[in-house]
């Protein structure tokens, strides 16, 4: 892995479109690809990590010219990977954002967050959502080979449930085929460790990411294998016929647990 200090033009990116999922209206990336080597994710395919060496500078700059609304850090890139640690542009954005009226939603699945816990209280109406595919050791050392374990992400979420922060989990992305059993477990857990909502969306896969992502699931799920083959045949997305029978699994399992698949609102 490479490490490529950069100076970026822009910081922040208004959301054009209506945010259904994470209520976002704009979004940062303090740092360019991540080391937790998601196999879903694009930036897996490129071996170098570019830190926005001046993004709190940026940040100054771009506030006073936004509309209020909702800014989401690491809608893409891990806001909290290993490098937070010494570069601390995540500390920076967020100690800066804490001294302002606009509402923060962070994406990450890093228990590194909790560093941060003092200046997350004093955000505007903090959320953050940590990524969980599911609990399995198997998956997650298929899928998010590099990232904290399931378990870990739990009991971070419990932490910052237990000073006040509205946290949850996203499926995301959703595992098509995979048994309900597999949700079920999930869900539950997210439940048992003071989630306030799940989120979800189906698996995306083209190009080269699909062609590493079926490498990678080969060995370890070849049935998986197998049925991502054809269902990703001719589309990125799944059949539409799958994608309503896998939302409709996941929302009976919210509801009996009464956990709600989309953000509270206050």
């Amino acid at each position: 892995m490479n490490i490529k200090q950069i100076q970026v033009h822009q910081l922040i990116t208004k959301i054009t479109k209506k945010d259904k999922i994470f209520h976002g209206n704009y979004t940062l990336d303090p740092y360019q690809n991540c080391s937790f080597g998601c196999i879903y994710c694009d930036s897996t395919l490129d071996d170098t990590i570019y830190v926005k060496i001046n993004s709190l500078k940026l940040l100054k700059e771009e506030l006073p010219h936004l509309n209020t609304g909702r800014i989401i850090v690491g809608s893409v890139h891990d806001p909290y990977q290993p490098l937070e640690k010494k570069f601390q542009l995540t500390h920076d954005i967020l100690n800066n954002l804490s001294k302002t009226d606009y509402p923060v939603h962070i994406l990450t699945k890093s228990a590194t967050i909790l560093d941060d816990l003092p200046i997350i209280k004093k955000l505007t109406d903090p959320i953050v959502t940590f990524t969980i595919l599911g609990l399995q050791e198997k998956l997650w050392k298929t899928i998010e080979p590099n990232t904290p374990s399931p378990l870990k992400r739990l009991q971070t979420m419990k932490t910052l449930s237990g000073e006040g922060i509205t946290t949850g989990i996203a499926i995301i992305p959703t595992l098509p085929n995979f048994p309900d059993q597999h949700f079920k477990e999930l869900i539950q857990s997210a439940k048992q460790y003071q989630a306030s909502y799940i989120l979800h969306k189906p698996l995306f896969l083209q190009g080269q990411q699909k062609q590493e992502f079926l490498k990678k699931i080969k060995t370890t799920y070849p049935k998986i294998f197998q049925d991502y083959k054809i269902l990703y045949q001719n589309s990125p997305l799944i059949p539409s016929n799958i994608e309503e029978e896998l939302t409709t699994t996941i929302q009976k399992i919210c509801s009996s647990v009464n956990l709600p698949t989309s953000i509270p609102k206050k």
